[in-house]
């Protein structure tokens, strides 16, 4: 059996050249009595496939505020209990006395936990996180400039 990926889509009737194992499936469809797929009927044809790199990245963006809104919705007292069974979790870890199945809960709990804090400061911390690149952008060019003013000044002396 194959993997499956987005790269290994095969089309039959679509590549620009025949694997042995597709001939074996058209020898095993001609033995079942299916017809046979003449080649001036169904040519071969190189497809081109769409850019989708912004619409990528889009996707991301608002998946990750759906799983904001999502988490947003969470109740005080759940996420109250949440944290109350986190620490009884985390105290059965740390006595040793914690079962595979609670050690589980354990990592669900805190994955739960981690979107309703994303929740409440992922959006300031995306924020923070622009501002911090911009910095570090402005930072590389001063450098920059600097090893440029450098190399002016010492063309001239």
């Amino acid at each position: 059996m194959r993997t499956s990926s987005a790269q290994q889509l095969d089309f039959v009737g679509l590549d620009v050249e025949t694997r042995p194992a597709e001939r074996n499936f058209s020898s095993a469809l001609r033995d079942a009595g299916m017809p046979r797929v003449d080649a001036a009927i169904a040519p071969s044809t190189a497809l081109s496939v769409p850019d989708f790199g912004a619409r990528g990245q889009m996707y991301a963006v608002t998946s990750r505020l759906a799983g904001r809104i999502n988490a947003a919705g969470v109740s005080e007292k759940e996420h109250t209990d949440l944290l109350r069974e986190r620490q009884g979790l985390l105290d059965k870890k740390l006595d040793g006395t914690i079962a595979r199945k609670e050690a589980n809960r354990l990592e669900y709990v805190r994955w739960s936990l981690d979107r309703i804090e994303d929740a409440k400061y992922g959006a300031t911390l995306d924020v923070l996180e622009d501002v911090v690149k911009a910095y570090e952008r402005f930072a590389e060019e001063a450098r920059a400039f600097e090893g440029q003013l450098l190399q002016h000044t010492r063309r001239r002396k």
